[in-house]
């Protein structure tokens, strides 16, 4: 359907598929946030220091708790990625910047909700999710003053 809606997909991190990452073409950073860290079965403990703030969240400084590197499968596809993760309310599980767009080498199209990249079976490509971005924006809506929660993350066979 003709949308302008941010592109929004679905990625294997370690084992678990998680839905509703933004990606964002105008950030340099991967960012995790806090729910999601934990409901990936990590500990305050498997994080590694960051001594550098985020200066895109709410116009000011935001030091992050700490980073992790993750495996994130995409299609047949698998990078480590390294993610800040920050303790912070948000509609998304997780914000892919265009660092990880460029690693993958991808082409992504805003217009057409999806990206294309190039592997050694051919052109993949990834669509993104018009459900999630309305079910975002619901939830939006509907919580706009509570924390929101993370959905949405299942254990891949």
């Amino acid at each position: 359907m003709p949308q302008d809606d941010a592109l929004i997909i679905e990625l294997r991190v370690n084992k678990f598929a998680i839905k509703r990452i933004l990606v964002d073409q105008g950030s340099t950073s991967k960012i995790m946030y806090y729910k999601t860290f934990l409901k990936l079965s990590l500990k305050d403990a498997d994080l590694m220091p960051t001594d550098y703030p985020l200066f895109t969240f709410n116009a000011k400084p935001e030091y992050p708790m700490g980073k992790i590197v993750l495996l994130v499968h995409v299609g047949t596809k698998t990078l480590e990625v390294e993610f800040l993760v920050v303790k912070l309310s948000s509609p998304y599980n997780m914000v892919m910047g265009q660092t990880w767009l460029h690693a993958m080498k991808v082409l992504p199209s805003t217009y057409h909700k999806l990206f294309r990249y190039l592997t050694q079976c051919g052109i993949e490509q990834i669509y993104g999710s018009q459900r999630s971005t309305n079910d975002y924006y619901l939830t939006a809506l509907v919580k706009k003053s509570k924390d929101l929660e993370v959905n949405s993350i299942t254990v891949s066979d």
